[in-house]
This record gives structure tokens, sequence and C-alpha cells, in this order.
């Protein structure tokens, strides 16, 4: 979030708002910024008739045009609070935000063009059309009427196959849209915002769209120039993280600019609304720059309107489907991201996608970080991991961005969830995936190991949600392992004992004498003991020393790690409490203290190889 006082950032909005400079006396729209200046006419249809193409055309005749791959279905019908964004194409994007779909000036015909038997054809296929899209798009975004924007046959089957869907976009675009079909469709100029519920969720769960500036022009045919207004667009979904498409826009013209003026609204756009978790650039569209760079972007300009929002990761797009300027097809991202490097960006901080392409904002900013080390990453454990387990879809159980390195490193790797987790697991790449209800049972073999491995997904007691949506809609479990030779492996996951609060009775959880009498007893277990401060609010979620103390002796475990604790501050006990308690309780009731302790993080220790089978 920006250091700025929020009032200070709405007040800086209330007074762009009411700059109208934008609104020409004519009943027209203009670019009110010296950085915009206009090719006189004739010249500019001059090069229309006599522009050179060769460079263009000889760079796709070389095979340099973008790949286009299949799109990743899992990922995007996936309905979860991931922030992602997949380009389908030149300006074409479908974000998915806290949960929400919207789809971004969707261009899928042959040409953008009025008609489909001349003007500006394809080069590379469409990654698909609208009937592969994923159900439930929820809203559409569109920011200027141009023929490679605004697609009148794409949005007559985007309001047919989405009635509901609700639209944005700049002013004087109700009537082409009215005509495509669309129902809900709110026209806004800049500085203008709107917050809207997403139909068929809570109420109080709106997605804010704010209608911002950019230096651009509209038109769709001879006389229509500037008569509807263009626009970039701010969207921010409930849980506050932010996202900006530029739609089409420049940053600077060349032709007459001997100042060097640039466009001031892309740093008031940051100033305002940033910083944003990620950001769609346009990057092509600039040869020859005399003529185009009054109205496109060229590369280096996009990067600097990236640090003007305040974007922590931006996609080019705006490139390598028409061929509507002189560039070669594969020069705006080269000279994207040569500029983003030259300017001190790390790679993590931009992506150059494949049409179809998926790619993921870096969500690594706000939430509980570590306050220990990790003991390794991905890259560092075992060659050969055969089984993956997770308990349950919480943040600090199931983690994305690692289990999509997982599934990378391991792909055949085999993996065991309770039910609710497949879509999110697949999402991410795994193939193997499994999903038990409690008390279900996996007999499984592993190469160069002879008998069967049993997994049983057994209770807990805890809840889910990865956001404000979803809570109780998947299930959490436990896990009992018990190997070829009949050792057996406790694995608490997260869970609780006895709440404290409305519990006048003190009624304790049956299901881990439930799970003793049925599996027990174990070897080695793997037992929560922390994040449990203040107990009146997180006992029903999670266990304090004591209460694992008594899991350990109701599923009968010969020996005892303690986990959950010392890696993220998520409750208020100290960070060292939880293994002071639990030698202390321990000893209290008469055990050994090495038979429920706790290891360094990295550390490795063994059952009892005196009573475990080998």
């Amino acid at each position: 979030m920006s250091t700025e006082p929020d009032n200070e950032r709405e007040r800086l909005r209330v007074q762009l708002l009411a700059d109208k400079s934008h609104h020409l006396k004519n009943g027209r729209f203009g670019n009110p910024w010296p950085s915009f200046t206009e090719v006189p006419p004739l010249t500019f249809y001059r090069h229309l008739l006599t522009r050179d193409t060769s460079a263009a055309k000889k760079s796709i005749a070389e095979g340099r045009a973008p790949q286009v791959v299949s799109l990743d279905n899992a990922a995007l019908d996936l309905h979860s609070d991931n922030l992602q964004l997949t380009w389908l194409g030149h300006s074409s994007v479908l974000i998915q935000l806290d949960y929400a779909k919207i789809l971004c000036d969707p261009v899928f015909s042959e040409r953008c063009s009025p008609v489909q038997w001349m003007g500006p054809k394809r080069y590379t296929r469409a990654p698909c059309q609208v009937k592969d899209l994923p159900e439930g798009i929820d809203f559409l975004v569109i920011s200027h009427n141009h023929h490679d924007h605004l697609d009148y046959n794409t949005l007559r089957e985007v309001a047919a196959r989405y009635p509901a869907i609700q639209v944005v976009a700049p002013l004087g675009n109700g009537p082409i849209l009215d005509a495509a079909g669309f129902r809900i469709v709110y026209l806004k100029d800049w500085w203008e915002e709107i917050s809207i519920p997403m139909l068929g969720k809570d109420g109080h769960a709106k997605y804010k769209f704010a209608c911002t500036p950019a230096q651009h022009i509209t038109s769709r045919g001879l006389f229509d120039l500037n008569k509807t207004l263009w626009s970039s667009w701010v969207i921010e979904g409930p849980f506050g993280r932010r996202v900006f498409f530029s739609g089409d826009t420049a940053y600077s013209s060349t032709y007459n600019n001997e100042e060097g003026a640039v466009c001031p609204a892309f740093k008031q756009i940051g100033q305002v609304y940033g910083p944003f978790d990620l950001a769609a650039l346009a990057v092509g569209g600039y040869g020859p720059e005399n003529f185009f760079c009054g109205v496109n972007s060229k590369p280096e300009h996009a990067v600097r309107i990236h640090e003007d929002i305040g974007a922590r990761k931006s996609v080019p797009i705006h490139w390598g489907t028409f061929m509507l300027t002189s560039e070669p097809v594969d020069e705006p991202p080269a000279r994207f991201v040569r500029e983003m490097t030259a300017r001190g960006h790390s790679d993590q901080t931009f992506a150059v996608l494949s049409i179809g392409e998926t790619t993921c904002s870096p969500s690594q900013w706000i939430g509980p970080k570590r306050y220990t080390a990790p003991a390794c990453q991905v890259k560092d454990l075992p060659d050969v991991v055969d089984v993956l387990i997770v308990s349950h879809n919480h943040y600090d159980h199931l983690d994305w961005n690692t289990l999509r390195e997982v599934a990378k490193r391991y792909p055949d790797i085999r993996v065991y969830s309770p039910l609710g987790n497949r879509s999110i697991l697949e999402s991410v790449g795994f193939r193997n995936v499994f999903i038990g209800d409690w008390w279900d049972e996996f007999h499984i073999t592993v190469p160069g190991i002879d008998g069967q491995f049993t997994l049983a997904c057994t209770p807990a007691q805890h809840m889910t949600a990865r956001g404000i949506f979803d809570r109780m809609s998947t299930l959490w479990s436990s896990w009992v392992i018990r190997g070829p030779s009949g050792g057996k492996f406790f694995f608490s996951g997260d869970t609780a004992y006895s709440s404290v609060y409305g519990n006048e009775s003190k009624a304790e959880c049956p299901a881990f004498k439930q799970i003793g009498r049925v599996y027990g007893p174990f070897d080695l277990s793997a037992i929560a003991i922390g994040a449990y401060a203040p107990e009146i609010m997180f006992s029903s979620m999670h266990v304090n020393p004591e209460q694992a103390v008594r899991i350990h002796e109701d599923i009968g475990s010969k020996k005892s790690i303690g986990i959950h604790w010392g890696t993220f501050i998520l409750t208020n006990e100290p960070t060292d409490e939880p293994p002071i308690r639990l030698k202390s309780e321990m000893l209290a009731r008469g055990h050994k203290a090495e038979e429920f302790s706790v290891i360094s993080i990295g550390e490795t220790t063994l059952a009892n190889p005196l009573t475990s089978p080998n």
C-alpha cells in the first residue's frame, strides 16, 4: 500500500476528477498534455500508403512471432483467490482476482477490421474462442473503441455466453455495447470509480473499477474521431490487491516534442492507486516512432509507466498478433526486457508470455513473514520424492508458489489431500492427485520397495478457507502412514483438541483416541504445538502444548516431534513458549521429555529403533 494516507489519495483523485480539460468544446475528447502532439493528417495518411513493412514481414517469415500455447484450463477454471493473468493475444487478457474472472479487450476475430474480408489479419492464431473461455466470467473491461480492442463479433459472442456479465467502459461506448447485447453497462469518465458486487456472491465483497487516463485517440470510421473516450483501468479486489490494465496508450510523442514532455497521468495513477500487484502494459505498435509514439508507447516508455504506477510485476501486451506498424514482431518484448534490466529491475518484476500462457502475481509482499529461514528450497530436496501429503488449504500449509515448484521438479509425484482440494492441486501442475474423506485409506507401492504402504486420511479439529467466500468449502485432516514392515507415522497437520470459548463442559475431540484405537500405537508422530494465543480465540482451531501432549497419549505415540511453531508469527504467544510448555507438560504427566520434543529447522530425527519395525 502507498504510504500516503487514504484521505490524501482520495483528495488527489477528487482534484483530478474535477479537471475536464480532456472534454473539448465540440463535444469530442482530447489529450490535454504537452506529451501529445499530432502528426499532420496528410503526412500521416501519406505514410500509411507508402510505409515499409518489410522488417515486420521478414520477422514473421523467419518464425519470430510469439508461440501460441493451449490454455491452462485447470488454472482458468479454478475459482480461487489467486491473482493471475492470461494473455490471449494482442491486448486481450483474462484476469483472475479474488475469485472474480475479468476479461479485458477481447478480440478473437481473424481480422481487426469493420469487415472480415480486409484489414489487418492475424499472423498468430487466437489461443481460443469465446466458447473455450472458462465458465462464469464476471466482468468485461473495455479500454476504447479501436477495432483491435473492441471487436464487435467477439463481443456479441461474449454477451450471448455470459448474459449476466457486467461491463465497464469509457464514456461514449454505450450504444455499441448495447447493440452487442450487454445488459449491465457502466460508462465512466477519467478518475471516476465504481464498486460493483460480483453477482451471486456476498454483496459486501465488491470490486472497484477506476477509469484512469491514457494518451490515445479513438475512431471506428472516417468521421467519428475522438467522439468516444479512451482510458486505462485500475481494478481492485475485495482483498485490496490491484491490477492495472493500460489498454492502448502512449507516454511521450516523438514528433514535434522537443522538450521530451511525458504524460503525467501515470505518476498520478501511481499516487492515487499504486502500487499495483500486476500490470498489463502496451509495448508495441510504435514503428516508425515519429508517427506513432503520440498514441502508442514504445517498450522503453512502457518501462517508465511500470515505474510511474509502481507495478510489482508487469506483462507486456499489444504486440505479437496483428501487423499494425513496421517494427519486427519480436522487437517489442526484447526491447522491454532489455530496458527493464538496464534500469535495474529484476526478472521477477516482469513476464513475457506466450499467447495463451498464464502468470501469477508476486504475492509475497503482505501477510505473515518468516522470522526463521527455510532449511532449503525445492531444488535442494532429494532427487526422488514419491509422495506429497497436504493436510488442508490454509496458506501456511498449502503454498501455491512452493507447490508449483514441487510439481515441476517431481512431475510423477503422487499427491494425497482431503476432499475439495483437487482443483487447486491440479492447477499448479500435479498429474496424480488422490482425494480422500476422513477414514478413507489408500494402498500404494513405491518403486524399489517391497510391499504396500497405507495412507489413511484421518480427522482433525480445524477449518479451511483461502479467502472470504470459501470458508469450509474444502476438508481438513490429519494423516496416518503405515509402511510395509509395519512402522507407523502420524501427521497432525493443523488441529485443535478442546475449545475454550463456549465449552463449559470442557469437551475434548474424540477423534484422536479413535485414531489410536484404529491405527495406533505410532512409532513417530509430528504434532502441532503452536499458534494458540489468545486461547479463547484460537483453541477451537489450534492446540496448545498441553493439549498436544494429550494427542500424543490418545494416539499412542512412542515418540513425537512438535511442529507448527517457530516460523511465522500467526498468533500472540512468545515464539519460544511452545517447546517450553511442551517439556513442562510432558514431565508433569510422567513422560520422559525426549518422548515428545522439538528439533531444529532442518534437523532429522529417527523413531526409536528398539521399538519400531525396520
